[in-house]
């Protein structure tokens, strides 16, 4: 009975990560910043420095607490630096997400299977775990905090409240917006647990009782992130919420979209996510699902907590999300699982109902396993047929991809639905064609075996390696180095050579660190204006290593005369990471 209660978290795990694993690419966007750190973390706790490691660990804020590196940097300690570590540690996030969805079901547990058919068919869910992404880390902490405080019914049971509050708690180690999508259910159980008070109810005392286990249980675990980094995430966190909104609205999406952003296309963008996730007949069959809920409410009063708290999450996130002044469709990947439960689940009662979920989301899982492992992972539609591609050619997907969600012109359309959207088709970094291993190791030629700091300053022209992939690359070879990241500035300083800014990473460099270095390695565009050849032009080398490399950009692993070795600013984090 047990193997198969458990039988659609195992068959989840093993159709989603089988065919990542066996496709071989080199995770982008975000992923090779956290993966380089991971890496790093790992490699410090399978030499034995354990107190390094720990004193590192602590001390990360930006872009990610520390929680979020956890079982990447658990497994690379393991089986050091192997391609399929960020597939498993991506694979751990996703059990966790559907173990809470599991006891979200705990009255309906028959009903997994169509839960585990709903996370298969979120593109979102493929695309975090074959780039290591962190909202499916913060998807399972949601998924699991949220099962946990439903199980508690309204506080009631001592356990399941502990529980809640131990990953409420965690959820805040894992990403700082995760409170976003517990923040009202939390209050709407407050406010249930008053009301009984009020009325002096018979299980009044047991609710404060518990309502005290879950507080208890919240400051166990978050205390002590508070206590090493509270400081400097609330400033964090500040700053980031406060940024500019219209410059930084303009900046992202502007970006994205290729054109200027309507104020409709802003508000409207996570709408026009949605239609893209799920396309028109996936919305249509949540629509049914909660209608089909809703209805069976009337006669099952212990599901109306349930449904209120999972309402309340998607409700009041998805508000919160549209005000934000950075938008990014992997935001939403936390409300999949209350998304899922309130809108899919419903459908999987009797005999007949659950064919319907099963007809529309069945094909647009086989086209997601299709494209995600390989077959045609690097073909546009045009060159797509049903079946595959129609031309032979590279199969290797590119390392970006344009996330056009422009809600006036998605939402007017059917889409590519039960196809997966460009949006969330795979992308791969090509690490050979930029010739990082040869540049990494040309650095250590120049910098010798007992350097602790090298130099970057990297054109930050979209799809091109960024800092991360150097980390991960370095970490490979065995050379544990601090880079320190030259970031270009506008203009000219007032010796007339170009501004910089400059950061120490991965970890943020103590007071005593040495920063200076003497090896650097500066990628820049060959023709026209080029702020990092520029800067390299400013100066004095005393030898130097040119590299060619795709894209009419060039690179050159240059070794600088001491006098000029640049000191570098300890007060900066690791640089931020690629987007």
């Amino acid at each position: 009975m047990g193997i198969w209660a458990n039988s659609p978290l195992v068959v989840l795990l093993a159709a989603v990560g089988w065919p990542l694993a066996m496709a071989g690419r080199h995770p982008g966007a975000d992923g090779p910043h956290m993966l380089g750190i991971a890496m790093r973390l790992g490699w410090e706790v399978r030499s034995g420095q354990l107190f390094t490691a720990l004193d590192h660990a602590s001390g990360l804020v930006a872009p990610h607490p520390p929680g979020a590196y956890l079982p990447v940097t658990l497994l690379y300690a393991l089986l050091g630096p192997l391609e399929t570590v960020p597939v498993l540690a991506g694979l751990c996030w996703l059990g966790l997400l559907m173990m809470g969805g599991m006891r979200m079901l705990r009255r309906t547990p028959g009903r997994a299977w169509v839960m585990a058919l709903g996370l298969a068919a979120v593109p979102l869910v493929w695309h975090q775990l074959d780039n290591y992404g962190v909202d499916l880390a913060s998807a399972a902490m949601v998924s699991m905090a949220l099962s946990w405080l439903m199980a508690s019914d309204g506080l009631t049971e001592r356990r399941a409240s502990l529980w809640a509050g131990v990953w409420i708690g965690a959820g805040f180690w894992v990403k700082y917006t995760f409170p976003i999508f517990l923040f009202v259910p939390c209050v709407l159980v407050l406010l249930e647990t008053l009301w009984v008070v009020v009325r002096r109810q018979p299980d009044a005392r047991a609710r404060i009782e518990n309502g005290l286990w879950l507080t208890g249980g919240l400051l166990l675990v978050v205390g002590p992130l508070m206590l090493l980094s509270g400081s400097e995430i609330a400033n964090y966190v500040f700053h980031s919420a406060s940024l500019d909104g219209q410059d930084e609205t303009v900046d992202n999406l502007g970006s994205s979209f290729g054109a200027d952003v309507s104020p409709f296309d802003v508000q409207m963008f996570y709408s026009a996510v949605l239609k893209d996730v799920w396309g028109w007949p996936g919305l249509a069959l949540l629509a049914t699902g909660l209608l089909v809920g809703l209805w069976q409410l009337r006669h099952d009063r212990s599901a109306r907590r349930d449904t209120l708290l999972c309402l309340a999450s998607i409700v009041s996130s998805y508000l919160v999300l549209a005000q934000l002044n950075v938008k990014a469709d992997r935001y939403l990947l936390p409300m999949m699982a209350p998304l899922l439960m309130v809108g899919l689940v419903p459908l999987a009662g009797g005999l007949l109902r659950p064919l319907l979920p099963i007809g529309v989301l069945a094909v647009p899982v086989l086209f997601l396993w299709r494209d995600f492992s390989g077959w045609t992972q690097g073909m546009d539609a045009d060159s797509t047929t049903l079946w595959g591609p129609t031309a032979s050619g590279d199969r290797f997907a590119p390392s970006g991809r344009q996330f056009e969600h422009t809600a006036s012109v998605q939402l007017a359309q059917w889409g590519r639905w039960p196809r997966v959207e460009e949006a969330f088709r795979p992308i791969h970094v090509p690490v050979d064609q930029w010739n990082l291993s040869a540049v990494v190791q040309e650095m250590h030629r120049r910098a010798g075996p007992d350097a602790e700091v090298v130099g970057l300053c990297l054109t930050e022209r979209a799809g091109t390696p960024g800092f991360g992939l150097f980390l991960m690359e370095a970490e490979k070879l065995g050379y544990h180095w601090d880079f320190a990241s030259v970031m270009v500035l506008r203009g000219a300083g007032a010796s007339g050579k170009p501004r910089t800014f400059q950061f120490r990473g991965p970890f943020m460099a103590g007071e005593d660190d040495t920063s200076a270095f003497d090896v650097l390695f500066v990628s820049y565009q060959t023709s026209g204006h080029s702020p990092q050849r520029n800067y390299l032009e400013s100066l004095s080398v005393t030898d130097a290593e040119s590299f060619r490399m795709p894209g009419g950009l060039g690179g050159q692993v240059v070794t600088l005369a001491v006098a000029d070795a640049p000191p570098v600013q300890t007060e900066g984090s690791a640089p931020p990471p690629k987007r």
